[in-house]
């Protein structure tokens, strides 16, 4: 039931009072983009840069390119509870070229550093309208998951551009 009502309040409300009101582990995290990409700043595959003026509700936004039609960026390690329903979220909005899908994806992790890995703790991807958008995805974590990372990743053409803002992880 608290699985079912965090991912209604993530579709609801907007990602920034479902933040708030549900415990974003992310928040301290620098989730939001407010002032930089502290600990956001390892692109996987393609390049990142800080917008300060994109965002939504707030100004500040990760602002990714790829040149070769891949993008990912790994996320700074957080700590989770075992056996436990966490709700995900990122919003994001296209700004050049032919992007296929956007989303956010996480593996779990039996230590707190995030080195060790269990399995795919969630994922979801898809194609994106023009404007802001929000992407959700669920998943509960194995008795041995200590910490996740998550990874924000689009495809498309070389050379598209996005931007992304507001990443929750909210749990019970």
């Amino acid at each position: 039931m608290k699985k079912l009502v965090t991912a209604i309040v993530l579709a609801i409300v907007s990602p920034a009072l479902a933040a708030a009101a549900s415990g974003n582990l992310y928040a301290a995290a620098n989730g939001g983009f407010d002032k930089d990409l502290a600990g956001w700043t390892e692109p996987i595959t393609g390049e990142v840069r800080h917008d300060p003026a994109a965002g939504e509700p707030a100004p500040g936004a990760l602002a990714a390119s790829a040149p070769s039609g891949s993008f990912s960026v790994a996320g700074p390690c957080v700590a989770v509870a075992p056996s436990t329903a966490y709700a995900a979220s990122v919003r994001v909005r296209p700004v050049a070229g032919t992007i296929y899908v956007c989303g956010l994806s996480s593996f779990e992790h039996s230590d707190a550093a995030c080195e060790r890995d269990l399995s795919p703790f969630l994922a979801m991807a898809r194609p994106l309208d023009d404007g802001w958008q929000t992407v959700t995805a669920t998943g509960d974590t194995a008795a041995t998951t200590r910490s996740v990372r998550l990874l924000l990743n689009c495809s498309g053409e070389p050379g598209f551009a996005v931007r992304f803002d507001d990443v929750v992880l909210a749990g019970p």
